[in-house]
């Protein structure tokens, strides 16, 4: 039988990133849902929208932050 041992730094990637982001994301969406069951359809586009939108600037700020402290270029 086939055994493999997951170091810790692993195990914590995978349980804190990878599941933790499944959890955020659910929630997300669940409360997206909720403000669209209550009829808050201005509340669910800002919701939705302004997550997608204000998340991708968080990005690309991110991304240049990271390049000016390195000096780099390269995407």
């Amino acid at each position: 039988a086939l055994h493999y041992t997951w170091s810790p730094e692993w195990r914590q990637a995978i349980a804190i990133g990878f599941l933790g982001s499944f959890t955020t994301y659910s929630t997300y969406e669940y409360e997206s849902l909720r403000l669209l069951q209550e009829g808050a359809w201005v509340k669910a586009g800002l919701n939705l929208f302004g997550s997608l939108v204000l998340g991708l600037i968080a990005v690309i700020l991110g991304v240049a932050l990271g390049r000016l402290l390195i000096g780099g270029t390269e995407p």
